[in-house]
């Protein structure tokens, strides 16, 4: 008998490692690149671009890539821009959190890889204490798609304080792979005089609904 359900459970162990294994590598979608690039203006608002380099691996399970939504802070958002000429449209987009939506201009099917670029303006986002302005941002992840390169880039004019070690002439830099479901978290801070008459009204708000 113990011979018998040392067996069973070796056939159960090997089965669900096989389950496990096939669940790890049928992702829809790999993301090559994810980079933002963030510019603060005077008014604490933050400058954002992105681009994202998008791999369609399988379009048997859900069809061809017709849309994405991408992560972010919240519903305080504007001057919306496409930069690349495969967005048809793209908007705010509420969906039990804040996301911008990004509907393609055609189908995208297994094999292809889309180069994805646009810009907008994110509000709220900053925190006052004391002397300091801070912002804590973390950028949108994906839950289900693996990431090979995240890379954000966050302008050094004025900066006193930045949870990182890598910099070029220009940026703080932080970068990193990304299994699914995990983020970077981003930390800079300046002195509150670096910037033009900020409301403390206009803190950080994660409010998503329009």
């Amino acid at each position: 008998m113990k011979k018998l359900i040392a067996c069973l459970v070796l056939i159960l162990s090997i089965f669900t490692i096989s389950l496990f294994n096939v669940k790890a590598i049928s992702y829809l979608d790999r993301i090559e690149k994810y980079e933002i690039t963030i510019d603060p203006n005077k008014d604490g608002s933050l400058e954002m671009e992105f681009y994202i380099k998008w791999q369609v691996l399988n379009d048997d399970i859900e069809g061809p890539l017709e849309w994405i939504k991408i992560g972010i802070p919240n519903k305080y958002v504007s001057n919306i821009k496409a930069l690349s000429s495969n967005i048809d449209d793209i908007f705010y987009y509420s969906d039990n959190g804040s996301y911008m939506r990004i509907d393609l201009d055609r189908r995208y099917k297994a094999g292809e890889v889309l180069d994805i670029r646009f810009s907008y303006t994110q509000s709220r986002m900053y925190h006052l204490y004391n002397n300091e302005c801070y912002y804590d941002y973390k950028p949108g992840w994906f839950d289900e798609i693996p990431v090979s390169s995240a890379t954000i880039k966050w302008n050094k004019s004025g900066v006193t304080y930045a949870n990182n070690e890598i910099e070029n002439n220009d940026y703080y830099i932080w970068t990193s792979p990304l299994n699914p479901g995990e983020t970077i978290t981003v930390d800079v801070k300046y002195d509150q005089t670096y910037f033009d008459n900020l409301d403390p009204d206009k803190q950080y708000s994660d409010a998503y609904m329009t």
